[in-house]
């Protein structure tokens, strides 16, 4: 039994992680979890006072209390409790409108699947359901009357008072999660844990032992048959691909698909995702070989939003967002875009130091079955600079900072691949600088891009 959970766990791992991060990724997840560990935590001191006749002779000679009064302390509780949480619900109401129309809409979501606030929210809301459970618990008067719950309603007022301890901790956390350092410092740590989780966890990303390729789309040449394609069910983004059922059915059929777009991009109903190739053509004349292949639809979710699961661009778009609304006009903050470029620059870094390269997902005979399913690291370096770049083109100081970052960068390439995405980034600075409207604006960049070029030059062998 152990055995086959494991087996379990182990074959769909990664369905089970796509659905962990959208359950955790819900206000109400924590909050309820923690209700009922506090409601099962009343019932059991409820039911230790109904069953253990010791509990009352200990009542008797210590405490003395009178229903009537529970009663009262009951209700006053409950109204209390109610108050505190709808104090909660309207702060943070707040707090996410202005963090909204300063750093984006969608940082909502990075708030909300917080885990300090689930866990505030967690205690708010349970104290009220204590009182709640404290006030039915009294006014039920054949229970109450014979076995008196003293513990209880000791553990539920106790447990009430401390919420307005937990009430300020609260509201500085709301006042911290509004700051924007605070924002783009959360959202950097979920890129950096994603990029150690899919990078340095799943082999695939780092190459094939014995071959290297270059680019995912560049599949085996003995998959050279054309043995249909895999059509998108409906509009939306691509979420998650369950590659491991995937990698049987090509495994028995001896196939590769090879995505035309990778996960977090939008597509259309009825568009090919991917294209099936195959080594010898007689296998794909069968009507069993189209069943399956029919079926890995059902592998590939497409949803009305991008996830993180799998994709590492989702992080970095958030963060460039931030980044473009404070160089705004309105907002006009070029302090807070630097400091995303320091963000996103420390996770191209890592993303340099992994070595990371789209090569494919292989079998479990190291057979590459499934490419093209993930960004390459051109594409995640374009996503993470060229915006801002572009956004920022009247800002020398801020082009003079991103220089500044690739420099630093360039010291970390360790191949020529790497070298050239670095001195890609420093040829579009220089595209920048034309569009200066002034040469006394742009000299000093000028003088600055020959020496970022002459400084990454260095590290070519």
């Amino acid at each position: 039994m152990l055995n086959s959970l494991k087996n379990f766990v182990k074959s769909n791992i990664q369905k089970i992680r796509s659905i962990w991060f959208v359950i955790t990724g819900q206000l109400w997840f924590t909050p309820l979890l923690i209700c009922f560990i506090t409601l099962a935590v009343l019932f059991s001191l409820t039911y230790l006072e109904y069953s253990h006749s010791f509990i009352d002779n200990i009542k008797e000679k210590v405490l003395e209390t009178r229903l009537n009064n529970s009663k009262d302390i009951a209700v006053a509780l409950m109204s209390s409790m109610l108050t505190v949480a709808t104090l909660v619900v309207s702060i943070t109401i707040v707090a996410l409108s202005l963090a909204s129309s300063q750093m984006g809409p969608r940082l909502i979501k990075a708030f909300i699947a917080n885990e300090k606030t689930q866990i505030y929210f967690g205690l708010f809301f349970s104290a009220s359901a204590s009182a709640f459970y404290l006030v039915f618990l009294t006014h039920w008067e054949g229970f109450a009357r014979e076995h008196f719950p003293l513990l209880t309603i000791l553990f539920a007022m106790t447990y009430c008072f401390s919420m307005l301890f937990v009430l300020m901790f609260f509201v500085n956390h709301v006042a911290r999660s509004c700051m924007t350092d605070t924002m783009i410092e959360n959202v950097s740590q979920r890129l950096i844990s994603d990029i150690k989780r899919l990078v340095t966890n799943q082999g695939y990303l780092t190459g094939l032992e014995g071959e290297r390729v270059k680019e995912a789309n560049d599949r085996p040449k003995r998959f050279k048959y054309d043995a249909g394609d895999i059509k998108a069910r409906k509009t939306g983004y691509i979420q998650f691909i369950d590659f491991n059922p995937m990698l049987k059915t090509l495994r028995n059929y001896d196939a590769f698909l090879e995505f035309r777009y990778p996960i977090g991009e939008h597509v259309l109903q009825d568009q090919v995702l991917a294209d099936i190739y195959v080594e010898k053509k007689k296998l794909t004349e069968t009507e069993e070989f189209k069943d399956e292949i029919d079926a890995l639809k059902k592998k590939i979710d497409i949803g009305d939003a991008p996830m993180r699961t799998q994709d590492l661009g989702y992080s970095i778009r958030h963060l460039s967002e931030i980044a473009m609304r404070a160089l705004s006009p309105g907002i006009n903050d070029p302090i807070t875009a630097t400091k995303v470029v320091n963000e996103l620059i420390d996770a191209l870094s890592l993303l340099f130091k992994k070595d990371y390269r789209l090569d494919f997902i292989i079998d479990e005979d190291n057979v590459p079955r499934i490419g093209g399913n993930a960004r390459s690291l051109r594409d995640l370096v374009g996503m993470s600079l060229n915006q801002i770049r572009e956004a920022s083109y009247t800002r020398n100081d801020l082009n003079l900072y991103i220089l500044k970052k690739l420099r630093q960068l360039s010291e970390l390439t360790i191949n020529d691949t790497q070298r050239d995405m670095v001195e890609e980034q420093i040829g579009y600075v220089e595209e920048t600088i034309a569009l200066q409207q002034t040469d006394s604006a742009s000299k000093i960049l000028k003088e600055e891009v020959k020496k970022a070029r002459q400084f990454a030059k260095t590290f070519r062998q």
